[in-house]
């Protein structure tokens, strides 16, 4: 019916519009975080409560000295770019360099997981990245939400962020905004204006930096609003980053049209291709409505503030 319905442009504006009538998706700031990942009590309940938690010192020095060397490795390999601005290997024009960092940050963090986390509740998920902050003006990262990995109005994700070196105010930290990770907002996509878009300088005033020494991990919600500053050392400030997913996950990708938003079922090819949007007519989509305002206002965002601050 789906293959039907896209050849047939009438008929598919009319189940839009069916839809835009009849199914209402009230915003509610709720998230599942059943089954707990961190093997801690007292840390899942602060990861739950704020969006992130910080395990201090919890990796040695020989544990670090191997993503290090790896990183030298990956400096050679092709497509490896980096310039004025932040950058993300999971950019990298270079397919197979890229698999070869998916490949190496999923089988690091299945050694290291285990010292925090339950993988009987969850799993690596299969990308992973290098996160390169050069030493310049440009390195500045400004107040953003990642894309969704998996559908967050059932499941939660948690990022897992490794500095290879400390993570201070003079390098350009981790900032997180406390609790964003309840505002709705779960439809993200690069295909997708950030719904709060026009806010990036009120939005600062609001974070919270998350200060790192090398051995420190930062576990944080995929849906949380995060930055970093702009790194004023005199060289790279480098981490290594991948993703506690619910086990056995269907990997998704959002596209809005027509006031609806779509969402497909894709799999790890599609972000090796660079998550292009014609890519995705290979996929099987849902079709679900708007259920956060975008543009958002800052009275709007006010009022989540408050909202949140009060659980």
């Amino acid at each position: 019916m789906i293959s039907y319905l896209k050849s047939k442009k009438v008929w598919f504006d009319t189940l839009i519009t069916f839809f835009q009538k009849k199914k209402k998706v009230d915003f509610s700031p709720k998230r599942n975080f059943f089954p707990p990942y961190l093997i801690q009590e007292n840390a899942q309940q602060f990861f739950e409560k704020y969006g992130y938690v910080v395990f201090s010192n919890i990796l040695d020095d020989k544990i670090i000295k191997i993503a290090q060397d790896e990183f030298e490795k990956i400096q050679q390999l092709e497509g490896y770019v980096v310039n004025n601005k932040f950058e993300s290997s999971g950019n990298f024009s270079s397919i197979s360099t890229q698999e070869y960092i998916f490949k190496f940050v999923k089988n690091y963090l299945t050694q290291i997981a285990p010292l925090f986390a339950n993988l009987s509740n969850c799993e690596i998920g299969d990308g992973g990245a290098f996160f390169i902050k050069p030493n310049t003006a440009e390195s500045i990262l400004h107040p953003h939400q990642d894309s969704t990995v998996i559908d967050e109005t059932q499941f939660y994700g948690t990022f897992i962020w490794i500095p290879l070196q400390d993570a201070q105010i003079e390098n350009g930290p981790l900032y997180v905004l406390p609790k964003s990770h309840r505002w709705g907002n779960s439809y993200r996509s690069q295909h997708i204006k950030w719904a709060f878009r026009n806010h990036s300088k009120f939005l600062w005033s609001q974070m919270k930096p998350i200060l790192a020494k090398k051995g420190d991990i930062i576990c944080f919600d995929t849906s949380i609003i995060h930055a970093s500053g702009i790194n004023k050392s005199n060289k790279d400030r480098v981490v290594v980053c991948g993703a506690l997913l619910p086990k056995n996950h269907q990997k998704i990708e959002y596209l809005s049209e027509n006031n609806c938003i779509f969402e497909y079922k894709i799999d790890s090819s599609y972000w090796l291709d660079g998550g292009k949007k014609e890519s995705l007519k290979q996929y099987d989509f849902d079709i679900k409505n708007h259920n956060f305002p975008n543009p958002v206002s800052k009275k709007y965002i006010l009022n989540l503030i408050n909202k949140t601050d009060d659980k």
